[in-house]
C-alpha cells in the first residue's frame, strides 16, 4: 500500500525504516505514536468545552512474520536513545495493579530523577523552536535524553498486546477507557484507595486477529474500548530482505534529533487555521466513512476525534503550532487507508446475527435497485433473522450513514441505500432548477404581450 503523504517527519522516518520488511503504514503509525509519547500532556488543541491531547492507541495487526515487532522495535530505540520517557510494564498480564504502580512511579528508575526546579523551568516553556533550549537551562547533566517529566502520563509499547490486556479482563479494559479520556479514576481496595487525578496514557503494541479473538471479552465493542483503538492491519509486504542491515547513523541522529527537539519545544495549543477549521467541519457533516463493519459502529462515532489527534502529531510532526488543511488532508488519506483494512483486524471476534442481517440489508439493496419497501425486506429475511435483528440492523446502518428511509415507520417505509439519497436529491434540484427557469421564460412572455 503506497500512501501519498508529504510530511517531512514522515518522510524522513521512512527512510530511516526503510530496510526492513515491514509495511510502510506500520512505520508511520510507529513514527507518529512516538510522537505523541514526546508530547505527553503539555500538547492540545481546543475542542468544546475541553481540549483534546495526541494520545493514541495504536495496534499493529496482521498474521504472524508480517514484522509487526520490528515496526515497533524500531520506532522504540530511538525513542529511548532521545527521549527519558515512563514507560509502561511490557507485561501486566491484564492487571490495573501494573499500570496503576508504573503511574504512581513506586519503583523509580534511577535515572528519571530530576530537581524539582528545572522540572518547574521546563514546564513553563510555552513556545516551539526556542533559541534557549532546555539543555542550555539546566546546564550539564549526566542523562543527556530530554524528559517527558509528566505527572501521571504514561507511554507503553507492547510487542504483545495480550501482555497488556490480559486475556477476557473487562476491568482492564474499562481502566483503559478511563486513561484514553484522562478522567479522574479511583482504585479501591479492602482497606485503601489510590486516585489518579488526570491520568494519560499511550500506547503502541502488535497482535494478530486470533489473539484479539482470544483476548477481548464478549461484548468489549459495546463497552466504547474498540472505538477508542486504531487497528493498522496489513498482510505480509512482497520484500525480502536476506541479511537486513542497521540503518545510516545519520538517519538515527535525525530521528533522534526530531523526538528529543519535539520533547523540548513543544508546548501549548496547536491552533487549526480557518481553512483547517472549514475542511475538518466540511468532513464532520460528511460524516462518511469506508468502514461498514457493524463492530466498528462506535468506531465511527469517535471517528472524527481521532482525526483531529493525528492532525495535530501531523502538525507537531513538522515542528509547527499550527494545524493546515495539508495536515488534515493527508491525516485523512492515513486514517482512510487504516479504516480500509480495519474490520481484517478483529478477525471472527464479535460476528453476530446482526452484523451478519445488516450485510444482507445491504446486499439486497445493491440487487434491487438501491430501493426496497420495509415489507419487501422482512418477506425476504425473517427466514433466517429474527424480527428484532432486522430491525436493529436497520438502525445500525442508519446510524453509519449507510441507508436512509422515507416515509412512515411500517410496511410501506421506504429504505434506500445513500448513494440513491444523493442521486434522489440532484434529481430533486434539477426538476426544481428546470421549473424555475419555466416560470422565469413564463413572465418573460407574459411581459412581452403586455
Amino acid at each position: 500500500m503506497e500512501l501519498k503523504i508529504t510530511n517531512s517527519f514522515v518522510q524522513d522516518y521512512l527512510e530511516y525504516a526503510k530496510e526492513t520488511e515491514s509495511p510502510e503504514i506500520f512505520h508511520m503509525w510507529s513514527g507518529l505514536s512516538a510522537i505523541s509519547a514526546c508530547l505527553g500532556q503539555h500538547v492540545y488543541t481546543d475542542f468544546g468545552l475541553g481540549p483534546i491531547h495526541p494520545n493514541m492507541y495504536v495496534v499493529l495487526v496482521g498474521p504472524p512474520g508480517v514484522r509487526k515487532s520490528t515496526a515497533i522495535n524500531w520506532a522504540k530505540k530511538r525513542l529511548k536513545a532521545a527521549v527519558n520517557l515512563e514507560f509502561a510494564p511490557t507485561d501486566t498480564a491484564g492487571q490495573r495493579q501494573g499500570l496503576m504502580s508504573a503511574f504512581l512511579k513506586e519503583n523509580p528508575k534511577e535515572d528519571s530523577k530530576v530537581d524539582e526546579s528545572i522540572v518547574k523551568a521546563f514546564s513553563d516553556i510555552n513556545l516551539f523552536n526556542q533559541e534557549e533550549t532546555f539543555l542550555d537551562m539546566i546546564g550539564e547533566v549526566e542523562d543527556t535524553r530530554i524528559r517527558v517529566e509528566d505527572k501521571e502520563t504514561l507511554y507503553g509499547m507492547f510487542n504483545e498486546f495480550d501482555s497488556m490486556i490480559g486475556q477476557k479482563q473487562r476491568e482492564m479494559l474499562t481502566f483503559l477507557i478511563n486513561l484514553w479520556d484522562m478522567e479522574r479514576y479511583v482504585y479501591r481496595l479492602a482497606k485503601t484507595s489510590t486516585v489518579l487525578e488526570q491520568p494519560m496514557f499511550s500506547f503502541l503494541a502488535a497482535t494478530t486477529p486470533s489473539s484479539i479473538s482470544e483476548s477481548l471479552p464478549p461484548g468489549s465493542g459495546s463497552s466504547g474500548f474498540l472505538s477508542r483503538l486504531i487497528f493498522v492491519f496489513s498482510e505480509a509486504t512482497k520484500k525480502k530482505i536476506a541479511d537486513p542491515q542497521p540503518p545510516e547513523q545519520e538517519l538515527c541522529d535525525l530521528i533522534e534529533e526530531h523526538f528529543s527537539s519535539i520533547a523540548r519545544n513543544c508546548r501549548g495549543c496547536i491552533k487549526r487555521t480557518d481553512k483547517a477549521k472549514a475542511l475538518l467541519e466540511e468532513i464532520y457533516l460528511e460524516s462518511k466513512s469506508s468502514i461498514e463493519d457493524p463492530r466498528f459502529i462506535y468506531y465511527v462515532q469517535r471517528r472524527y476525534t481521532h482525526l483531529i489527534k493525528l492532525c495535530l502529531l501531523l502538525a507537531v510532526a513538522r515542528k509547527s503550532s499550527v494545524i493546515t488543511p495539508l495536515d488534515v488532508e493527508e491525516g485523512l488519506i492515513l486514517l482512510e487507508a487504516t479504516e480500509k483494512e480495519m474490520h481484517k483486524a478483529l478477525g471472527q471476534f464479535g460476528t453476530t446475527p446482526i452484523g451478519l442481517a445488516q450485510q444482507e440489508v445491504l446486499d439486497m439493496l445493491d440487487q434491487g435497485g438501491h430501493t426496497t419497501l420495509k415489507s419487501g425486506l422482512f418477506s425476504r429475511m425473517t427466514s433466517r433473522f429474527k424480527i428484532f435483528e432486522i430491525e436493529q440492523a436497520i438502525s445500525n446502518l442508519i446510524t453509519l450513514g449507510r441507508i436512509k428511509t422515507k416515509g412512515q415507520d411500517g410496511p410501506n417505509l421506504l429504505i434506500m441505500t445513500s448513494t440513491h439519497v444523493k442521486e434522489e436529491l440532484i434529481q430533486e434540484q434539477l426538476i426544481q432548477q428546470e421549473q424555475q427557469r419555466s416560470v422565469v421564460n413564463l413572465d418573460t412572455r407574459i411581459m412581452t404581450a403586455q
